[in-house]
């Protein structure tokens, strides 16, 4: 299922990168843990206590909390979010 689908059916409605880069939408295959996803899984980050993982994930896109600092690290990364 792709990034965007999954967006819409749990309600993300406010800012995330498909509306500054809509051709980014990954094929999610699965849900992992921020620090054991990989390509295809899709991950979250609450706080500030998960925040380095922006870098080091592996993840293909991550549901981010409204903190525009974690959310441009994504963007740098090529991580939807």
């Amino acid at each position: 299922m792709k990034f965007s689908a999954i967006a819409e059916k749990i309600g993300l409605t406010q800012a995330s990168s498909l509306e500054t880069n809509p051709g980014h939408d990954p094929e999610i295959t699965g849900v992992a843990a921020v620090d054991q996803a990989g390509a295809g899984s899709l991950s979250y980050i609450e706080g500030d206590k998960f925040a380095a993982f922006v870098d080091t994930t592996g993840a293909s896109a991550l549901i981010l909390p409204q903190n525009e600092a974690l959310q441009a690290r994504a963007t740098a990364r090529g991580l939807a979010w």
